[in-house]
């Protein structure tokens, strides 16, 4: 079936086996290193291009991670930048991803030609072939992604921070949050916190300077600021002093929400920057721009929330996907 005749039609009113051709045709428009067979056989036949390899998997489901409708095509970017987010805090280089999707029979077939447009192309921009997954009928829908990676000689972790390391953050944080926020409430959104929320850049370059720099450990913005530094201290049996004047808000968030902006850099989740930590004199070394706002210490285990003069803030409670 030709794309002209299926558009405007729903996925019930469709053969599968023609949507999933469709789907293959746009992954096999890019095929990178390492891809031997992509899509169209029985499993995918890669080469090894290094002795060690990262893997990652993450889901999005409709209601929980997103609400419908939405834009498909940035639906299509975040969910595979996730996974990207992942590979970058190892200081991975993404290599394959395996989609598989969940649909309900009365989406729209054109929704999901959308989506694997959004996904292709954050995979082109990253050097990560899409090569298969799988589609099943589901009364939810969902998106879930297994990204593969290279390592060349080590990972980034997080359980070698050590004492007296900068804890530094790039980008910046809360904008995801103040973004989503906005969305929800129906406001004109800047489009730096629309597109920090519906459109995250992973940090795939920097992830692999800091393995060269020296980096000790690092982990991906997901949960929130507080808790994902709190397991790298966590992992690494180490404590973290956070200056909170210290954290790289973005000026539209701070307008729009004041105080609120901080509460949501430090809980707000889904910034998708980096948080490591790494000796001073390395640090010099790091061409890309970067936050300090703390220090590893041995003195405490956790994180520590500390105001312009030093003095202590107590902690309020950050994601938890059952709670």
């Amino acid at each position: 079936m030709h794309h002209a005749i299926i558009l405007g039609m729903k996925i019930r009113e469709i053969n599968e086996f023609e949507l999933i051709d469709k789907l293959n045709e746009m992954c096999r428009e890019y095929s990178g290193i390492g891809t031997v067979l992509a899509v169209g056989d029985d499993c995918a036949v890669l080469k090894s291009t290094s002795d060690y390899s990262v893997m990652t998997t993450d889901t999005l489901v409709e209601n929980v991670h997103y609400i419908l409708p939405c834009d498909r095509y940035l639906l299509g970017r975040k969910a595979l930048a996730v996974n990207l987010s992942d590979v970058a805090a190892m200081g991975g280089i993404p290599r394959h991803a395996l989609v598989s999707l969940g649909l309900k029979g009365d989406t729209e077939v054109e929704d999901i030609l959308s989506l694997y447009r959004g996904i292709c192309s954050i995979g082109r921009e990253n050097g990560c072939d899409i090569i298969g997954g799988n589609l099943t009928g589901s009364a939810t829908e969902f998106i879930s992604i297994t990204v593969s990676g290279d390592c060349s000689g080590r990972s980034l972790r997080r359980n070698e921070a050590q004492e007296g390391d900068l804890v530094c953050v790039t980008g910046h944080v809360g904008a995801a949050a103040a973004g989503m926020n906005m969305l929800f409430a129906g406001e004109d959104v800047p489009a730096v916190l629309s597109n920090a929320f519906q459109d995250p850049v992973p940090r795939v370059r920097e992830g692999q300077e800091l393995v060269k720099a020296g980096c000790h450990a690092a982990i991906d913005i997901s949960d929130g600021l507080f808790d994902d530094l709190g397991h790298i201290c966590s992992a690494s049996r180490k404590g973290a002093d956070m200056y909170l004047d210290r954290l790289p808000l973005r000026d539209e968030a701070v307008q729009r929400y004041g105080e609120k902006a901080l509460h949501y850099a430090l809980y707000g989740g889904e910034d998708y920057e980096l948080i490591f930590t790494i000796p001073e004199n390395d640090a010099k070394k790091l061409s890309f721009d970067y936050s300090v706002i703390g220090k590893i210490t041995d003195s405490h285990e956790g994180v520590i929330l500390l105001d312009k003069d030093g003095k202590e803030i107590k902690d309020q409670t950050g994601w938890r996907h059952f709670g």
